[in-house]
């Protein structure tokens, strides 16, 4: 029953985080979105399941690890020979993440225990990774992934992503 439960957790997250419905954007101020600095914590949350740690050939980056790898650049994330999305890590840990042409999404990226997760304005919950270098390139294992579910940098550049500006179009 457990593999059952974890398999669709994994399912669940990777439906979450790839939202392709239409996005209404409509403040230009940036979202609700919890602070660089958000609180770091190793105990469970209540009310969520806890997964085995991830096995890695490496381990974990830290958060001023991952910072100072992404920072200023974009990456190209792919998964099973598909692209996963676009994302843009900028200044004060913020994040553009691309998942469809005209689609972009905003948010913050911040440490919680031995993950670091991300918060976008329209995707409820965060979703948590653990980034590890392997054979030189970024790969990152979601919180509830099975070992072989990584996600893996295939492409990176100092040029920002080509986002439709709030209220363009509506």
């Amino acid at each position: 029953m457990r593999f059952s439960l974890c398999a669709a957790l994994s399912a669940a997250m990777l439906i979450q985080a790839l939202p392709f419905t239409a996005l209404a954007q409509t403040a230009q101020a940036e979202p609700d979105l919890p602070p660089p600095s958000a609180p770091q914590s190793d105990a469970p949350r209540s009310g969520t399941l806890q997964s085995d740690a991830p096995q890695s050939d490496t381990s974990a980056m830290s958060l001023a690890e991952f910072d100072a790898y992404v920072t200023g650049k974009t990456l190209t994330w792919s998964q099973y020979g598909q692209v996963y999305g676009i994302e843009e890590y900028m200044e004060d840990r913020r994040v553009r993440w691309k998942t469809a042409p005209e689609e972009c999404q905003y948010g913050r990226w911040y440490q919680r225990g031995s993950y670091i997760c991300f918060a976008y304005e329209y995707s409820p919950g965060e979703h948590c990774w653990v980034f590890t270098m392997k054979d030189g390139g970024l790969t990152a294992l979601a919180e509830f992934a099975f070992p072989g579910q990584d996600i893996v940098a295939i492409d990176e550049t100092a040029e920002g992503l080509d986002c439709p500006a709030p209220d363009v179009g509506a």
